[in-house]
């Protein structure tokens, strides 16, 4: 339970507002894979006090850990969604659809949505790939991708040619673009907080404040509440927010410290050949970005 100052929508707003005891939001943190899900779940962490269920608190939409197109058992999936109670978070990479999508707003899901770049996805994807299925660590985490072995034999070491099998695709392993367009209706859903992992990245003090201001009015609104917050209260939150997440985040087994546009010192001209073959919807320039 949280207490917020919040006011009462058939009242109006006072200089007392009234104090109100609230269920914690119902958190599912949901990331294209290598978008920075773990840089989110650093952020969002912060509003709820503990995970849906352990040791794992996921719930993910593809077989093969999110590396393929197949749609995982749906019942299982929904049985997991089923664990999200006030207060705590889901994680997972969850391509959409609207039985989803319905079972999130009528079982009252704050949906968080980070993705990035796909060129700097498909670089992340690499390494990825290099480092999978070994040790890694102070925490012994293993990075999994159940093809990453076949992948490197294929490529004998050589990274252009994983980046190239990440492009354009692996046996069951799809690439980039065809598995993004499986997450890409996220977007057009109104109340989807959907975030770039660049902003959160080079603009976070705005980033923060919107998430601040969308989980808890969104939560208060849940509860047939308007929520009104000071700008004071506001800055410190960021403030904490920003700290608490700066710590947080090197723990995690998978991250790179990569930088937006680094594709640009990874990509060939064939890179970039194979990628426009594979992006025929080009995604790159509706998603933001340029080739500039």
């Amino acid at each position: 339970m949280s207490t917020l100052n919040l006011t009462p929508e058939q009242g109006g707003l006072t200089a007392a507002l009234p104090q109100y005891k609230m269920m914690g939001p119902k958190l599912y943190l949901n990331g294209f894979p290598k978008s920075g899900l773990h840089l989110l779940w650093t952020w969002a962490a912060q509003f709820v006090a503990e995970p849906a269920y352990t040791p794992k608190p996921w719930a993910g939409s593809f077989q093969g850990n999110a590396w393929t197109t197949i749609w995982s058992d749906s019942e299982i999936m929904f049985k997991k969604l089923s664990t999200l109670r006030h207060g705590t978070y889901l994680k997972g990479h969850c391509g959409y659809r609207a039985d989803i999508e319905q079972y999130m707003i009528d079982h009252r899901f704050i949906h968080l949505f980070i993705y990035r770049d796909p060129r700097d996805v498909a670089v992340s994807q690499a390494y990825h790939i290099l480092n999978a299925n070994e040790a890694r660590g102070d925490y012994g985490a293993v990075l999994y991708h159940d093809g990453a072995d076949d992948i490197k034999r294929m490529a004998k070491g050589d990274f252009d040619y994983i980046l190239a099998a990440c492009i354009a695709g692996y046996g069951p392993w799809a690439g980039v673009i065809e598995r993004w367009e499986l997450y890409a209706p996220w977007l057009t859903r109104n109340w989807v907080l959907s975030m770039k992992f660049e902003d959160m990245r080079t603009k976070p003090r705005d980033i923060a404040r919107r998430m601040i201001k969308v989980i808890y009015g969104s939560n208060a609104a849940m509860h047939g509440f308007h929520l009104q917050l000071y700008k004071h209260d506001v800055d410190k939150a960021v403030d904490n927010l920003l700290h608490n997440a700066d710590e947080a985040r090197d723990k995690s087994p998978t991250y790179r410290k990569g930088q937006p546009g680094g594709w640009r010192t990874h990509f060939t001209a064939d890179h970039i050949d194979l990628w426009k073959e594979n992006d025929p919807s080009d995604w790159v320039t509706r998603l933001g970005y340029s080739w500039e």
